[in-house]
């Protein structure tokens, strides 16, 4: 078959010839890495290094074909299950992993849990590690997305088979809403709550706004450090401005789609309630 990634070389190319000019390993995190059989092969490495455009599966509005879903290093699969394309409803006694099936759909879209846990409080506690895939579709497109949870490492994450760098990469190839009791939160707790909301809407919505908040909190935790630093050191208090100006610059755009998006919601909203 042919893999359709947008903006690639090389993977667009049909299975079988890729095999006559590839060797492919799976490393730890269950990716797949294509080593070109012939060294002098230049054409076969470019590829390989643009194989993965993570921008080409921007707004492509995927839906979740399957998952699966199992325990430790011996892949015994503890769940594995597909989708219809209309609703799906899961019903069941309590704790019986309802919950646990949504959640780890929240974290292929958002690699994060929608409680807020660590990934150590998200492995089963007689393990080590933990194994997520999902197989995403649109029309004749699919992709598949590999999450590797780990109690003492940072998460692994993969792409149809190709490690990505930046939990980042994964927003906004497939878009979800998610309702849970700890929405309850974003009313009684303080602001900080509702910030957290806004952000993971806008973050799945819009890369321009990801980006931002990426590097207005890069900024502020430098500019913590250099307040620290000017205690022991005052001739660093020069060099405060520098972070001021950035900080207000990426601050100001943060603040103005956030206020785009709330206007946004109250549009919604005021026709409800």
């Amino acid at each position: 078959g042919t893999r359709a990634t947008e903006g690639s070389q090389g993977w667009g190319q049909p299975r079988a010839e890729l095999a006559n000019r590839y060797q492919s390993t799976v490393t730890g995190d269950f990716c797949e890495k294509l080593i070109p059989k012939n060294p002098a092969d230049t054409d076969a490495r470019t590829a390989v290094n643009s194989a993965l455009n993570p921008e080409s599966y921007k707004d492509r509005d995927y839906r979740m074909k399957s998952t699966l879903l199992w325990d430790g290093e011996t892949m015994v699969t503890m769940l594995n299950l597909s989708f219809d394309r209309g609703t799906n409803i899961l019903y069941g006694d309590n704790a019986q992993g309802k919950t646990n099936i949504l959640e780890a759909i929240y974290l292929c879209a958002t690699t994060k849990s929608h409680k807020g846990a660590k990934d150590k409080d998200i492995v089963n506690f007689n393990e080590e590690e933990a194994h997520i895939r999902a197989y995403l579709e649109k029309k004749e497109d699919e992709i598949r997305i590999d999450m590797h949870l780990r109690k003492n490492k940072s998460k692994g994450i993969a792409i149809d088979g190709t490690r990505i760098k930046k939990a980042a990469e994964l927003l906004g190839i497939m878009n979800v809403v998610f309702f849970s009791p700890e929405d309850l939160s974003i009313i009684k707790n303080g602001p900080a709550e509702r910030r957290h909301f806004v952000d993971m809407e806008l973050c799945q919505l819009d890369a321009g706004y990801l980006y931002n908040l990426n590097h207005y909190n890069r900024i502020v935790n430098q500019r913590n450090r250099l307040l620290k630093d000017i205690y022991q050191n005052p001739s660093l208090r020069d060099t405060l401005s520098v972070w001021d100006d950035q900080m207000a610059a990426f601050g100001s755009q943060v603040i103005e789609r956030r206020i785009t998006f709330t206007e946004q919601l109250n549009d919604i909203i005021g026709e409800i309630h």
